[in-house]
């Protein structure tokens, strides 16, 4: 995942998550993002080159999410899946 993927995937993050402000600024070596919400602020650096793409964005928005969390943002609730999974070690018959 390059770091423009990255930023795509934060950009839809942050959609979820009303009353947040953010913007993305250079770090001496990274690329980072400062988070605003109900008047605290703080700071994430992310990858800036494409390493291991898959874990780089997860983590990435795993990252996100802690930190808006700790912020006091709440998320605006997904739907539910409507569609129910049979257990992988389920029996049929």
């Amino acid at each position: 995942m390059s770091s423009r993927d990255i930023v795509r995937a934060i950009n839809r993050e942050i959609e979820a998550w009303p009353g947040v402000t953010h913007y993305y600024e250079r770090g001496s070596k990274h690329p980072r993002i400062v988070l605003s919400y109900g008047g605290r602020s703080t700071f994430r650096t992310f990858a800036g080159s494409p390493s291991d793409g898959f874990r780089a964005g997860r983590n990435c928005i795993s990252e996100l999410r802690r930190t808006l969390r700790d912020l006091g943002a709440a998320r605006t609730p997904q739907p539910a899946n409507r569609r129910q999974r049979e257990p992988a070690c389920a029996v049929r018959r």
